[in-house]
């Protein structure tokens, strides 16, 4: 292998016994490129099959250049810091990349980029081994998104809201601000279910999930907590007064009327509220007590004919 490495350092033609190192390197479906690093701009020197399917780009196209046109303007990625850091120390590195094809599509290539030194030690090419990993790359992120989030609605789920809840919390320490916690529950949820049918009520609890996230600004945030439940967590309050004309603005918005199956339906919902220092110091006694608060209020207007949320603090 000695006599091939420095037959490719020198740029000379292989003797033939090494035509079956070729053809096994462009046979293979991972993408394999060379780098010249004593000409300027270190080009491309080789590209094999694999890489012109993978990008779309002919060899013509691509052999000296920098491959940094696989980039296009997409020059901000963490991956990109690791990779010129390798090149600069001559050291291998694998790196997962956003490039581009030649007809602009994007597309994740996991990169094991090597160093090829010459007989003094010194750095000459470096070689790199290139995988389309888009549908991997896909794959973790939809598991990663389904890891936060409420499946049904789109909204953060129980893990992501109390994390946020303990955030809030930290933030007030720093500023004497409050943080407020809204406890939702829908009204006669399960005689929507009953009177529609369980894709009706799914598709109540999409629109109210929707009304609330559109609704929800920079210090806001919803989630979804289980079943008709939902919660929000307003960061920096000022004042209980604050968190009251919040939740006014959000009733407001669930009362409105909508369409269920064909058929007029006006929703409504309990609200219980809970603040920050006065009814827990964490996450779990906020939403305890604000749960508390709905269900006292759900309780002591529950003969009542369905309207506006009102607002019920916990003691």
């Amino acid at each position: 292998m000695d006599d091939l490495r420095a037959e490719i350092l020198r740029g000379t033609p292989l003797p033939e016994e090494w035509n079956w190192s070729r053809q096994i390197i462009e046979s293979v479906v991972t993408g394999i490129t060379v780098s010249d690093l004593s000409l300027p701009d270190s080009p491309l020197v080789y590209v094999n099959p694999a890489f012109e399917r993978m990008t779309g780009y002919t060899s013509r196209e691509v052999l000296g250049r920098n491959c940094r046109f696989l980039q296009g303007t997409d020059r901000n990625q963490p991956g990109l810091v690791h990779l010129r850091n390798a090149v600069r120390e001559g050291t291998p590195i694998t790196t997962v990349l956003r490039n581009y094809r030649k007809d602009g599509t994007p597309f994740w290539n996991e990169l094991y980029l090597s160093p090829i030194r010459d007989l003094t030690g010194c750095v000459t090419h470096f070689v790199g081994i290139q995988n389309d990993v888009t549908r991997r790359v896909e794959l973790e992120g939809k598991l990663a998104y389904m890891s936060q989030h409420d499946i049904l609605t789109g909204l953060p789920n129980r893990a992501v809201l109390m994390e946020k809840i303990d955030q809030a919390i930290q933030k007030a320490e720093g500023n004497r601000r409050l943080v407020g916690v809204l406890f939702l529950d829908l009204d006669n949820f399960k005689t929507v279910n009953d009177m529609f049918g369980h894709d009706a009520g799914d598709g109540l609890l999409r629109i109210i999930a929707e009304r609330l996230r559109i609704r929800m600004r920079g210090t806001e945030t919803a989630a979804r907590l289980s079943g008709d439940e939902f919660v929000v967590v307003l960061e920096n309050l000022r004042d209980e007064f604050e968190a009251k004309a919040i939740l006014e603005r959000l009733s407001q918005d669930i009362h409105r009327p909508l369409q269920l199956q064909g058929q007029d339906f006006l929703p409504s919902c309990s609200i219980g509220v809970a603040l920050y220092p006065r009814d827990g110091k964490t996450a779990e006694e906020l939403l305890k007590s604000a749960d508390m608060s709905m269900y006292l209020n759900k309780h002591i207007h529950h003969q009542k004919a369905p309207g506006p949320s009102r607002l019920s603090r916990s003691s």
